[in-house]
């Protein structure tokens, strides 16, 4: 099998994983990955917080969104470009999201991240214990994961589910710098 049948094999298998989940259970696992992350260091010094709007099998993180727009903080959401690249727009509280062409509410516009102080929260498919992630299979946050490195730590975010001993790895794959799900702070090289 190579490695891109082996990364799609896990996609599904992952996926399924989080579908199989009650919704009960998920909307526990989502309030304790929010408080995980609020707990962390990297969000306490951050002013500028990268989230994301859930898909439906993703971590819903939208108390932190709240929390952070309550603290002052700005946050970001991403927007995937034609071209399958990756930028994020200032998304103001109260602000109506709009549908882009991928089907994912975005704000309608605004500027991006400034060079500050930022905490970085990534959705993925699947993890593993050394902060290596599965994503959809586009690699946009990849390709943005050298700017996004500027700003700050990145947070692969999921379900203890789609955590397995070790995902196939390949050279553009970018792993996150801490990874949180529900059962807490399970790997860290910064941040």
């Amino acid at each position: 099998m190579t490695v891109e049948e082996e990364k799609r094999r896990l996609r599904e298998l992952l996926g399924r994983r989080v579908r199989e989940l009650a919704p009960d259970e998920r909307s526990r696992g989502d309030a304790a990955v929010c408080r995980v992350i609020l707990r962390l260091e990297a969000y306490r010094r951050a002013s500028q917080v990268l989230a994301y709007r859930a898909l439906p099998d993703e971590v819903d993180i939208g108390e932190v969104v709240e929390h952070a727009w309550g603290a002052g903080k700005r946050v970001f959401l991403p927007v995937m470009d034609p071209g399958g690249g990756l930028t994020f727009r200032c998304w103001q509280q109260g602000e109506q999201l709009v549908r882009s062409d991928f089907g994912v509410e975005v704000p309608p516009g605004g500027e991006g991240p400034a060079a500050e102080p930022s905490i970085v929260c990534v959705p993925g498919r699947g993890f593993d214990r050394r902060g290596r992630r599965l994503g959809r299979g586009r690699g946009c946050y990849d390709r943005a994961s050298e700017f996004l490195a500027t700003l700050g730590p990145t947070v692969g975010v999921g379900y203890s589910c789609q955590v397995v001993d070790e995902l196939p790895y390949q050279e553009h794959d970018r792993p996150v710098d801490l990874l949180v799900t529900e059962r807490g702070l399970l790997w860290a090289s910064r941040g």
